[in-house]
């Protein structure tokens, strides 16, 4: 008998729709399917494992194992496994999850409104607003603590599979340890025939080796960004204070420990100017690399203060300030906004806090 396919077996549905096929299935993140099993003939209760965990049946009914499984909250490839055969399958994003774009357009939105917030605050405070710079600002940090985790894969990545390029030098060896001959030995051998001792060729002869270095410009590259990153987060360490000025210098002390690699310890920091290069543009890992080094430094809008209480890093948090400076920009538009003499924006100290109160003028 012809054995089945225990992918083919495998089935499953979400808000009771018709029972697809593993491979057929377009499956969501945090989301909860029903699965079944097709039973043949005296088949066992099947073994099935998603994303390393077992999943049990809660019933079997006519030759056919039923169960519910929920998808992990993230994307990307996962594996189930059917009776000891791996299947791969895809997670897809959910639609309604905010997306890097969406994070970084409300994150805009927000120190947009602020600025001119301070207008009507009669606060005055140097207010940098630049696409590109290396100021101390929350949106930096902000980036650095969402995207730090993702930095330290594409670091080992590199640590791990970096490029390198064949060097070659001219070095003093003994002529039976030459390997190779081109055109320079042979003037050189041309030019010291004779001094040997035995024979017409000297004991030892000067030719060119050429060896693996990872001495690149994108290696060299990388590693000057890792050194500015880490003087970076020690200003942030010392601008801070609290659980910040903690996490600030655990991050450094992590670009620390990558600098001591033996990699980037063969490594120089390049010194001349920027360019990108062709592996910039079709490495994978190291056009990541500069992807994420370049949006570190373009956050130089409106700085709102350390102190900010706010942790950006949660979309719920940003959503609600996005909302209320939604709501101060209508007010401002349609000249509702009382005069600046009580503004609702207040320094106290090196922080600002927004206060929603008697905003609005009724005409």
């Amino acid at each position: 008998m012809e054995q089945h396919s225990s992918g083919g077996n495998f089935l499953l549905r979400t808000n009771g729709e018709a029972w697809v096929a593993l491979e057929e299935a377009y499956l969501t993140e945090g989301t909860t399917y029903d699965w079944k099993y097709v039973l043949h003939g005296l088949e066992q209760s099947p073994s099935i494992q998603f994303c390393g965990l077992p999943q049990f049946p809660h019933r079997v009914v006519q030759g056919e194992a039923y169960g519910q499984l929920t998808t992990p909250f993230y994307s990307g490839q996962v594996y189930f496994e059917i009776n000891g055969i791996k299947f791969e399958t895809y997670i897809y994003p959910d639609d309604r999850k905010m997306t890097e774009e969406q994070y970084a357009l409300m994150l805009s939105d927000i120190l947009q409104e602020a600025s001119i917030c301070f207008e009507y605050s009669n606060i005055e405070a140097g207010i940098e607003v630049d696409q590109h710079s290396r100021e101390l600002s929350l949106a930096q940090w902000s980036y650095i603590e969402a995207s730090f985790p993702s930095l330290a894969v594409m670091i080992w990545n590199v640590i791990e599979r970096p490029v390198r390029v064949l060097q070659s030098c001219d070095q003093q060896m003994r002529r039976d340890r030459v390997r190779t001959v081109d055109a320079r030995t042979l003037a050189w051998m041309e030019r010291n025939r004779g001094r040997g001792v035995v024979g017409t060729i000297p004991e030892k002869v000067k030719s060119s080796t050429r060896e693996d270095s990872y001495n690149t410009y994108e290696n060299k590259l990388l590693k000057r960004w890792l050194v500015d990153l880490r003087h970076l987060l020690k200003m942030y360490a010392k601008a801070t204070q609290g659980e910040h000025a903690v996490r600030a210098e655990a991050y450094a002390d992590k670009v620390g420990y990558w600098l001591q690699n033996p990699f980037f310890k063969q490594v120089a920091p390049y010194q001349g100017l920027i360019r990108i290069s062709q592996v910039f543009r079709k490495h994978p890992v190291y056009r990541q690399c500069y992807q994420w080094f370049d949006r570190l430094y373009k956050h130089g809008n409106e700085q709102i203060g350390m102190s900010y209480r706010y942790p950006l890093r949660e979309t719920f948090a940003l959503y609600e300030i996005w909302c209320y400076m939604q709501i101060i920009k209508i007010f401002r538009e349609k000249g509702l906004l009382q005069d600046s003499g009580r503004g609702y924006i207040e320094r106290q100290g090196k922080a600002f806090s927004f206060t929603l109160r008697s905003i609005m003028r009724v005409s």
